[in-house]
């Protein structure tokens, strides 16, 4: 029985989903419906796109899949028993969904939407001064449909016809552009290319920065990507790239997708290469760095496409075809104390305590549950702490605990609670469970 009080440090981070897709042309529309639900979500950036087809994965998406460490899985292919068993073992999510035939994602806990006020366009943008939000209105109607794709892809967007958004907008400053097609692209590009402070819808669901564990350094953790390709492993390879950098850089516009229609366009190669070396080199430094990758193309084409690209760029430059994804390499560092000034902290002195958690600190969309209790037992193998109705964020828990307990807590006094108890209860809100 504990008697010396103790402090409980609760964090609060996005639901993590992850997508399982197959690598075939229909998969693009599918795609598109993942993008539009992610970039709606609070840290929806974060949600990986995960290529299979059904029966294996190969050892770099198993080792992006294990590092993002979903809580849910969402599968639009068929997944055979091995596959399904070997996803349950090594990530546990407390729920596996397939849709093989449809293309809507409908999963019973969405997660948190935030809105674009002013705060939170704040948080996703460089600390420096007042940015302005850019929004590219497109129709799906009137718009090219590849234009569409990339602006969305790369930009993201808000409906103004949503009154909840409309009214969040009120206090931020916009830049509206209207796209119908490539040549209405160009003044956009050239006047985004400026040295003025910009922000775009994308970012807002980079936020927050914390939601993936901090990654080892790499030689091409600060460079600007350029992904160009049209297959869906280009697609979740670009869409992937933010778990792979350092987490200060992950709300910043890091990563654009490019189709080859698109990079190959001659009417938007000067807009783009102007574009391209603001983002690559914001503070006009010359000291920025850029890549350009794909999957699908060989050395020889990519370099091809590469090269009226990079004319008037004045950074260095990498360009690499690849053979495989490169997944996260997630730092080793010590979980307990450092972040904890971010944390809510509970003194609690018993085995068993109620604690009433508080929301994040996010103006979302819908804000269905204002408090949630959970049972926060210490003694006992805990870990994340799961609602039992709508799960719209989870909460990673660290324990600061009395000397007895701390033997074995690198002199820190800090226990992290495991993660991802595997509870033989079905009926308990954090056991892992399968839904086919």
């Amino acid at each position: 029985m504990l008697s010396a009080p103790y402090s409980v440090y609760i964090n609060k981070r996005p639901l993590r989903v992850a997508f399982l897709i197959e690598n075939t042309p229909e998969s693009l529309a599918i795609i598109d419906a993942i993008f539009a639900y992610n970039r709606d979500r609070w840290g929806g950036r974060y949600h990986p796109i995960v290529i299979t087809d059904g029966q294996t994965l190969t050892d770099a998406w198993w080792e992006l899949l294990e590092a993002v460490d979903p809580d849910v899985v969402q599968s639009f292919v068929a997944l055979s028993d091995d596959l399904l068993t070997g996803i349950d073992r090594r990530v546990s999510p407390y729920l596996i969904k397939q849709d093989d035939e449809h293309q809507c994602i409908n999963l019973p806990d969405n997660g948190l939407s935030p809105l674009p006020t002013p705060s939170n366009v704040r948080m996703a943008s460089l600390p420096i001064s007042e940015p302005s939000l850019v929004l590219f209105e497109t129709d799906h109607r009137k718009t090219d449909a590849r234009i569409k794709r990339f602006v969305e892809w790369n930009f993201g967007g808000y409906s103004n016809s949503i009154r909840a958004v409309s009214h969040a907008l009120e206090g931020v400053v916009t830049q509206p552009y209207k796209v119908t097609d490539a040549s209405s692209l160009v003044t956009p590009l050239a006047e985004l290319a400026t040295f003025r402070d910009f922000t775009y819808p994308i970012q807002l669901c980079s936020v927050p920065r914390e939601a993936l564990p901090e990654v080892n350094s790499d030689r091409f953790g600060e460079t600007f990507h350029v992904v160009i390709g049209d297959t869906p492993t280009d697609a979740a390879y670009f869409w992937n790239l933010p778990a792979t950098i350092p987490q200060w850089r992950r709300a910043y516009l890091n990563q654009v997708w490019f189709p080859h229609d698109v990079a190959t366009n001659p009417e938007l190669a000067d807009a783009l290469s102007s574009w391209l070396q603001r983002s690559a080199d914001p503070s006009g430094s010359h000291q920025g760095r850029i890549r350009f990758v794909s999957l699908s193309l060989s050395q020889e084409q990519l370099q091809k496409v590469v090269e009226p690209l990079t004319r008037n760029l004045r950074v260095r430059r990498d360009v690499n075809a690849l053979g495989e994804i490169q997944p996260p390499q997630i730092s080793k560092c010590f979980l307990g104390s450092p972040g904890q000034d971010k944390m809510d902290l509970y003194r609690v002195t018993g085995t068993k305590e109620r604690l009433t958690l508080q929301e994040p600190d996010v103006l979302a969309a819908c804000m269905v549950c204002r408090a949630r209790r959970a049972s926060l037992d210490p003694s006992a193998a805990g870990g994340r702490t799961r609602h039992r109705s709508v799960r719209q964020w989870v909460c990673p828990v660290a324990r600061r605990a009395p000397n007895v307990l701390a033997k074995h807590a690198h002199d820190r006094g800090v226990v992290v609670l495991p993660q991802k108890p595997r509870l033989p209860s079905e009926d308990c809100a954090c056991a892992p469970r399968r839904s086919l």
